[in-house]
């Protein structure tokens, strides 16, 4: 787990924080050494993907892998390649636009829903 949290510091690659991002955020609440490297990904410098990133990973660490929690962004969700978003009961999404952006194959599409 230290690697992916070393990793977290370099914001420069969108995939790369995402997957590492991702990987913290499947240790639950036992990725709490996380925390200040996922709260230094919030810098409003850095790109809204990797905060968004971020502020997922963040909720999956303090509430625990499959709890609810709340999730504040500009957008929705993003998923890359093959994959599940699982929105559970009980998790709010604050965001400017509700938007779930689904890419594969070097295809983005941007399905807008309002919530």
């Amino acid at each position: 787990m230290l690697s992916y949290i070393e990793k977290l510091k370099d914001t420069s690659d969108l995939d790369a924080l995402y997957q590492d991002a991702m990987m913290i955020g499947e240790f639950g609440t036992d990725a709490t050494n996380a925390i200040p490297n996922l709260i230094a990904a919030l810098n409003p410098t850095n790109h809204p993907v990797i905060q968004a990133h971020a502020v997922i990973a963040l909720g999956m660490t303090h509430t625990g892998k499959g709890k609810p929690t709340t999730i504040n962004s500009v957008f929705g969700f993003m998923s890359h390649g093959q994959g599940t978003v699982n929105v559970l009961d009980g998790t709010v999404v604050n965001s400017e636009e509700a938007i779930f952006l689904a890419k594969a194959g070097g295809v983005a599409s941007w399905p807008t829903a309002r919530c």
